[in-house]
């Protein structure tokens, strides 16, 4: 990893739901390797997602089975800890997603970044 992309990846949080341990241990061992800050919601009830990308030529395809992030609540972003980081920060981009997961935490983000001024970009 270069300095650079290092700076990039200190720049950014992210809250990720998973499960143990099959597929949700290589990615905290991956994310840490690549220091990023991750703030995961742990759920036992549902396997972590997975997904996989086609890319042919320029075009690409993304299939994605969610599994765990299905299961993300709102409590967790509230928790003083994660809010702190929701407050600390400037730009928002949330996974179009996660509108069928979790409404309320995209609201409570938007209701801030509005009475802040800050920018937020949701994708579909």
């Amino acid at each position: 990893m270069t300095p650079k992309t290092h700076l990039l990846f200190s720049l950014f949080f992210f809250f990720l739901s998973l499960s143990y341990p099959e597929i949700g241990e290589p990615r905290r061992l991956v994310a840490s390797w690549c220091k990023c800050n991750v703030h995961y919601y742990e759920d036992e009830s549902a396997p972590t997602g997975t997904c996989a990308v086609c890319v042919v030529g320029g075009e690409r395809s993304l299939v994605a089975n969610l599994s765990a992030a299905n299961c993300y609540k709102s409590e967790h972003l509230k928790r003083p800890e994660n809010w702190a980081l929701v407050e600390k920060a400037k730009y928002y981009y949330i996974a179009g997603f996660f509108l069928t997961v979790s409404l309320e935490s995209i609201l409570l983000v938007a209701q801030h970044a509005a009475a802040k001024n800050k920018v937020k970009l949701l994708t579909s």
